[in-house]
């Protein structure tokens, strides 16, 4: 008896195998993806970068340097917040990305140990676009000297990872599954026609 013939005669078993493989992947899926809520403070590059992503603004720990000068002089404790909202000049550093010196970017602060919002802000920095439904995000160390394209991948390896083993999962089986019935399905049909005739 042939693989086909054993899979069409114990299709039952085989079928609960492709199902509770694709289950398990899913609940892989879901168990890696990293999540950001709206209305929390977050400090971690990817975090931030995660939000804007998500929300297309900053957490709500960060303020603008008009806003922080402004809780400054009233004397409001700053420690728990983080300098961002402010618009990005472009001055072209961003051309190699495909970046417009038209297109309209924010930039905000990455939190360190040592930073301050009103003192030592440091050289890192998330440099972002606005008015768009899937902002690009930049990420640089060295006061915009230098910046790297923050991703989706970059963001969240293994939950886009496991979309793509999913993905080539769903269409492999269901290829394999075709493959197994389609030549079946073809001796039903002769047989139909046989009888009909």
């Amino acid at each position: 008896m042939g693989f086909r013939e054993s899979f069409i005669k114990k299709w039952k078993i085989y079928i609960s195998i492709i199902i509770g493989i694709f289950i398990l992947l899913l609940i892989l899926l879901f168990s890696t993806k990293e999540d950001v809520r709206r209305g929390n403070a977050y400090t971690d590059k990817k975090d931030v970068a995660l939000y804007i992503k998500k929300y297309h603004e900053l957490p709500k720990n960060y303020i603008t340097k008009d806003g922080k000068d402004y809780f400054y002089k009233k004397n409001v404790n700053l420690d728990n917040y983080i300098v961002g909202g402010d618009t990005f000049y472009n001055d072209g550093k961003l051309s190699q990305f495909n970046i417009d010196l038209d297109t309209m970017l924010k930039e905000c602060d990455i939190y360190y140990d040592g930073y301050k919002c009103t003192g030592e802000r440091g050289k890192i920095r998330l440099v972002y676009e606005t008015n768009t439904s899937n902002p690009r995000i930049f990420y640089t160390e060295d006061h915009y000297d230098t910046f790297d394209e923050i991703t989706l991948f970059n963001l969240m390896p293994k939950y886009i990872t496991f979309i793509i083993i999913i993905t080539i999962y769903s269409v492999s089986s269901c290829i394999f599954l075709l493959c197994i019935y389609i030549p079946n399905i073809k001796k039903v049909l002769a047989k139909k026609e046989s009888t009909n005739n």
